[in-house]
């Protein structure tokens, strides 16, 4: 089937007229009704530069895949329970850094990043190795995986083969507690930041141990709605959520503090209806995917000043 290509360009975008919103450089957008479907499309990036689309409507789930400029290169996958087939649970994608593919519905598939099968493990259960539904994956530097364990409050950690390394977590609403985690992403120190459906964004050792709230629920900047559909962080430490409930993107600085954020209701360029995706790639470019848009925003990379703080945001951004 063929697949149309809509790609627009802008130079930049006005800076918003709040004090804690700033515009990146909106470089170009693709996609429409024909290319996604309206349901929760979470994104992912490979070493090789290449944006997956993980296409998760029941019964039609995918993966398509993406140049850096939103060409298409290839799709793979379809609804089933086989081997390289994807049922209705299908909620993950992550990239491992030797550019294998990684997608979650009632078990964990390992691709290369052409889509080939690889292998797969684990089920839905409580005991190590299965999880109550994956919402999220991540992986570590040295390509261990790590999954937001919905069902189960917790964070379950695999070798890149499918070895069960370790679990974590306390199910509550305090800190250091999860209650429903949604998304994951791993810093390249090793830390692990998690949103759950509490709104929240924790930060905590690779091993669990809980280091920080940096985010907590509420509208307000620097706030994130009841579903951080996805985190991103880039080369410089710099951490994305997608706060699908705001339409909006929230970024923080590498040590926690809230930096800025973008996006309000609509279809232009810079605007969103529902962020179900975020991701970053090595240069510091970010990719939004809108969901009820149908559509991958890509944005720019923003430098902050280096005489202004990040609670000053509209300095920080060139």
């Amino acid at each position: 089937m063929a697949v149309l290509l809509m790609i627009v360009l802008v130079a930049s975008l006005p800076e918003m007229a709040s004090a804690g919103t700033a515009n990146p450089p909106f470089i170009l957008q693709w996609g429409d009704a024909t290319v996604f479907s309206d349901s929760s499309n979470p994104l992912a990036h490979g070493p090789t530069g290449n944006i997956y689309v993980l296409e998760t409507a029941v019964g039609s789930e995918r993966v398509t895949e993406w140049d850096n400029n939103g060409v298409f290169i290839t799709r793979w996958g379809m609804f089933g329970s086989g081997a390289g087939e994807f049922g209705s649970s299908t909620n993950a994608i992550a990239c491992g850094p030797d550019a294998s593919v990684y997608v979650a519905d009632a078990r964990i598939q390992k691709f290369t990043s052409s889509g080939v099968y690889v292998t797969q493990w684990g089920s839905i259960g409580t005991g190590d190795g299965q999880f109550g539904g994956s919402r999220g994956m991540d992986t570590d530097p040295t390509g261990n995986l790590y999954v937001a364990d919905l069902g189960n409050d917790r964070v379950d950690i695999f070798s890149s083969s499918g070895a069960f390394l370790g679990k974590w977590g306390v199910s509550g609403t305090g800190p250091g507690q999860l209650h429903l985690p949604i998304s994951i992403a791993v810093e390249q120190n090793g830390n692990v930041l998690v949103g759950d459906g509490t709104g929240r964004l924790q930060r905590f050792t690779a091993s669990g141990a809980y280091l920080a709230t940096l985010a907590t629920n509420g509208s307000l900047e620097g706030q994130l709605g009841c579903c951080p559909s996805q985190i991103a962080v880039d080369p410089d430490g710099r951490i994305f959520v997608a706060d699908w409930q705001h339409n909006r993107i929230v970024v923080f600085a590498p040590d926690g503090s809230f930096g800025a954020q973008w996006g309000t209701l609509g279809t232009d360029p810079g605007e969103f209806n529902g962020p179900a995706g975020v991701t970053a790639d090595g240069n510091g470019n970010v990719f939004v995917f809108d969901r009820e848009n149908k559509r991958v925003q890509k944005f720019g990379y923003v430098t902050p000043t280096l005489t202004t703080s990040w609670g000053h945001v509209k300095a920080i951004y060139k």
